[in-house]
């Protein structure tokens, strides 16, 4: 089975409509080799924890294969119990930022599950806890976390000479699960004209006194969290947990909305044509002359692994040369970063080899 197919079934058992006869009718001629490649693409994509949920929810877990069925089970509750814990330490931080009038929002996952966009707090994998600050309050931000027990995370001698759009990643001393990541920005600088961060602090709300974006920051982000930061527009590719989130917060988004969305920017508008390709909630958005949803088509028609390499290594040489461009002007107009470079240069040399074939 080509991982298309996968995808395409990852979908439906995501999908909040009631296509149960459609599920049993096929992974009911699941194999083996099917379910493999079901959890292989659902634990990239970090959507495991929400395919068991609606399977529950469907009452489909009897198909899973049992030794399936319980490692999901497990995974989920270790999840569950994992959000709530983070969820705590959320409030937390909520309140000392809010005590001292720090203005933020807090992003992505949490939240999400700050505002109830899931059914269960179990299904959202969370990595770190994004927050963004207003930019002139970002080293008081940080000031107050460290000292309330919190502590840098090792970072390594870049982090002195390029300001990126989040500050180190900052970790409780009291047992705190999650890195905080406090943002200065919320997208790549050069690209922040697409999400502008004071927007979304004065268009912020309130979820039991925890701030987050409006809705439709909140699906702004979203999408352009992945395409953007996350090089999905060079790539070219889908990222189910982001297109999951899209279909969760669209709930109670009207379709006038959507297409206001859809026609911001080419950012939003690929990733709405290619999510609602795969969950079609919506009607399906026109996309006249968008060269990179026709060849994201032409992709999956060709159902050839060379071809998907080939785009791989395309996107990341791309990202890759933008890269080492600045850092090339920077190694000749500082001598400091020289010296850094050059003492650093086996892990330096391992990393761009790692980034380029991996």
């Amino acid at each position: 089975m080509f991982s298309y197919d996968t995808i395409q079934h990852i979908a439906a058992i995501l999908k909040f409509e009631n296509n149960q006869t459609y599920l049993k009718s096929i992974l009911g001629n699941y194999h083996e080799t099917d379910w493999e490649k079901l959890v292989k693409i659902g634990s990239h994509h970090l959507v495991l924890p929400p395919i068991y949920c609606r399977l529950k929810q469907k009452k489909l877990l009897d198909i899973l294969p049992k030794d399936l069925n319980n490692y999901l089970t497990e995974l989920t509750q270790i999840n569950r119990n994992r959000n709530n814990a983070v969820f705590g330490q959320v409030k937390e931080l909520s309140s000392i930022l809010r005590q001292q009038n720090i203005e933020h929002v807090f992003l992505k996952g949490m939240a999400l599950i700050s505002a109830n966009y899931f059914e269960d707090i179990g299904e959202r994998m969370i990595g770190d806890i994004d927050i963004l600050v207003k930019e002139s309050q970002l080293k008081e931000a940080a000031s107050l976390l460290l000292r309330n027990n919190y502590e840098y995370k090792t970072s390594t001698f870049g982090e002195k000479y390029f300001e990126y759009h989040h500050d180190l990643s900052l970790i409780s001393k009291d047992g705190g699960l999650a890195p905080v990541e406090l943002h200065r920005h919320i997208l790549h600088s050069h690209y922040d004209k697409f999400l502008i961060s004071q927007n979304v602090l004065e268009n912020k709300e309130n979820y039991h006194n925890i701030f987050i974006p409006s809705k439709y920051h909140i699906l702004e982000n979203i999408i352009l969290n992945f395409e953007i930061n996350d090089y999905g527009h060079i790539y070219n590719t889908i990222g189910i947990r982001n297109m999951y989130d899209y279909i969760c917060s669209t709930n109670s988004i009207s379709q006038n909305i959507l297409e206001s969305l859809f026609k911001t920017s080419k950012f939003h508008a690929l990733f709405i044509k290619k999510t609602h390709f795969y969950f079609n909630n919506f009607k399906i958005f026109e996309l006249k002359n968008n060269h990179k949803f026709i060849f994201y088509l032409f992709g999956i028609a060709q159902k050839k692994v060379f071809f998907k390499n080939i785009r791989n290594y395309w996107a990341k040489s791309r990202i890759l040369m933008n890269i080492v461009s600045i850092r090339v002007k920077l190694l000749i107009l500082n001598a400091n970063y020289r010296k850094e470079v050059w003492k650093d240069r086996n892990r330096v040399t391992k990393l761009f080899l790692f980034k380029l074939f991996k």
